[in-house]
């Protein structure tokens, strides 16, 4: 059972009065997901417990459920963000496909790391990834092309993303030639300018909107965590330079830090960065 949705807002309202009364998604107690996150509820890794939530999005019928808003830096360290969608989620990463020639393409290329924020506003959640950005191998490429329609095929040949053009009928015409040069049902291999991005998480954020009090987690970062022992989490900032926020917070060796932060909001983060460093 999904909580009502808010009234419209009225065209005149102040932004600042516009609130939502959170209410929880079902009765408490009737499944795992029902409830405030715990530590433990990612013991076993960050993976499963996101899979879980993105198939609920999708059962819950969340519009574009593996869309993220995916944040970069250019080169002089200026922040940018825009829409992907997700293509690949599992214990290696979040992977998406782009052109690598856009403008994103080029910023994880000056500056290889970015944040990923799923938010499926039907179920008050969302999931935050962080970490280093890497290109996948061209196979790995090559097996999601072949998953794409034809028209999207010819689209990622036709389009140059985040170069400007003159009109719509531009666009159009580069469409027919890509259409032309392929036939009508020629082989379209993968474009030499086209591919992959897989970003594996140094931290992983879950958050959901409940009742009850607000805990968010952080994982600590890649410098500490480096060569922890078993996996442990170790503190990123000495206790006497650490924040109120940070001071807060309470040790969880096996799944994270968490911090209560305010009201209405869960958040567990995963110190994927230990966990492999003790694997190395």
């Amino acid at each position: 059972m999904l909580p009502d949705p808010p009234p419209p807002a009225e065209p005149d309202r102040p932004l600042a009065s516009m609130r939502v009364d959170y209410q929880p998604p079902a009765p408490r107690g009737t499944s795992p997901d029902d409830r405030d996150l715990e530590p433990g509820d990612v013991a076993d890794g960050w993976a499963p417990v996101a899979r879980r939530w993105l198939a609920a999005a999708v059962a819950a019928g969340a519009p574009e459920p593996n869309a993220m808003v995916l944040g970069t830096v250019d080169a002089q360290g200026h922040p940018a963000t825009r829409t992907v969608l997700c293509k690949d989620l599992d214990d290696d990463g979040v992977t998406f496909f782009t052109n690598y020639g856009s403008d994103k393409a080029r910023h994880l290329d000056a500056a290889p790391y970015a944040s990923a924020t799923f938010l499926w506003l039907p179920l008050y959640r969302q999931i935050t990834v962080r970490g280093p950005v890497t290109r996948v191998r061209p196979d790995v490429t090559e097996a999601y092309w072949r998953t794409r329609p034809r028209g999207s095929r010819l689209g990622a040949w036709a389009s140059h993303q985040s170069r400007p053009a003159s009109s719509r009928a531009e666009l159009e015409h580069a469409l027919v030639n890509a259409a032309d040069r392929f036939g009508v049902d020629g082989d379209i291999p993968v474009p030499p300018f086209w591919g992959g991005f897989r970003i594996a998480p140094e931290s992983v954020e879950f958050c959901r909107v409940g009742p009850t009090g607000c805990t968010t987690a952080s994982a600590p970062d890649s410098s500490t965590v480096r060569g922890a022992p078993n996996g442990s989490s170790r503190e990123a900032v000495p206790r006497r330079h650490r924040t109120p926020v940070e001071q807060g917070r309470r040790e969880t060796p096996e799944a994270g830090v968490v911090t209560v932060i305010g009201a209405r909001l869960s958040v567990v983060a995963v110190p994927q960065t230990a966990r492999c460093a003790a694997a190395r």
